[in-house]
C-alpha cells in the first residue's frame, strides 16, 4: 500500500500494523519526493501500472484550494484561477496539482488499484469537472465523514472518495448532534479558527489523522486487497 503527501504516515503505519506491505512518501522527507518532479511522478505510475502497489492514499494539498481562504485565489465559477490575479497566483491557482492527481487516479481506475482521494469538504478541488467527470465511473464510492466521530476534538468535515472499495463501514461513523454539540459526548465543536497554545493554527493541526480514522482506513484497504508484504517488496525492487 502506497500513501502520497503522507505526512506523518498515519494510514501507512496502520496498514503496516494490520500486518501488511506500506509505506509513505512526502516531499518534507525528502526533496526526492516531490509529487511534481518528473521522476517521481514516472516512478510512482510506474508501480500503480505494474501493480507493485495495489492500494494507493490520495490526499490532495488542500492550500489555496478551501472555499474559507483569506487570499482566495479562485472561485466556484473560476475553478482555476481568478481573472485579476498576478502571474505568480495565477501559477499557484493553475491545473498543476489537480492535473498531477488526476493523472493518478486514471491510472489507478485503469489498473483496477484500489485508490482513496481525500480532501476537505470544502475543498473547491471537487468542483474541478474532471473529477466531476471520474465521480460518475461505477466504481466510485462517496464518503463525508466528520472527524469528531473518530476521536479528533473538531468537527471537520472530511470528503474520502474510493475507487474499486469493497467496503467503507469503517469509515462511514456520522455525528448526530444538533446546535453545535458533539453526538458521542454531548459537548460543544472545538473551533479551527484560531491557533493552540504553542502558537500553531489549528488547521494545521487537524491535517493530520487521528489513530482511530487511520485505523479506520487500513480497515477498508485490507478488507479490500489483502496485500502479501513479500510481494510487494519484490516488485518494487523491479521498477
Amino acid at each position: 500500500m502506497l500513501e502520497l503527501l503522507c505526512g506523518a504516515g498515519a494510514i501507512a503505519a496502520a496498514v503496516a500494523d494490520a500486518g501488511h506491505g506500506a509505506f509513505g512518501l512526502d516531499r518534507r522527507r525528502s526533496p526526492l519526493e516531490d509529487r511534481v518532479a518528473p521522476a517521481f511522478r514516472s516512478t510512482v505510475l510506474g508501480w500503480i501500472k505494474s501493480r507493485a502497489a495495489v492500494a494507493v492514499w490520495l490526499s490532495a494539498p488542500c492550500t489555496g484550494w478551501i472555499c474559507a481562504w483569506r487570499h482566495p485565489l479562485r472561485s466556484d465559477r473560476f475553478i482555476f484561477g481568478l481573472p485579476a490575479l498576478a502571474g505568480t497566483e495565477q501559477a499557484r491557482a493553475g491545473a498543476g496539482i489537480a492535473t498531477v492527481t488526476i493523472q493518478r487516479l486514471l491510472v489507478c481506475i485503469a489498473a483496477r488499484v484500489l485508490v482513496f482521494l481525500k480532501d476537505p469538504r470544502t475543498s473547491q478541488l471537487w468542483l474541478c469537472p474532471e473529477f466531476q467527470r471520474l465521480f460518475q465511473s461505477w466504481a466510485c464510492r462517496h464518503i463525508v465523514l466528520r472527524q469528531y466521530q473518530h476521536n479528533a476534538s473538531y468537527n471537520k468535515a472530511t470528503t474520502i472518495v474510493p475507487w474499486h472499495a469493497c467496503s467503507t463501514l469503517a469509515l462511514r461513523h456520522r455525528c448526530t448532534g444538533k446546535r453545535g454539540l458533539y453526538s458521542r459526548t454531548d459537548t460543544r465543536y472545538e473551533s479551527l479558527d484560531s491557533s493552540d497554545d504553542q502558537g500553531q493554527k489549528k488547521t494545521a493541526v487537524a491535517s493530520a489523522y487521528q489513530l482511530p480514522l487511520a485505523q479506520a482506513a487500513a480497515q477498508c484497504i485490507v478488507e479490500t486487497h489483502p496485500i502479501q508484504p513479500v510481494r510487494a517488496r519484490h516488485l518494487l525492487a523491479m521498477c
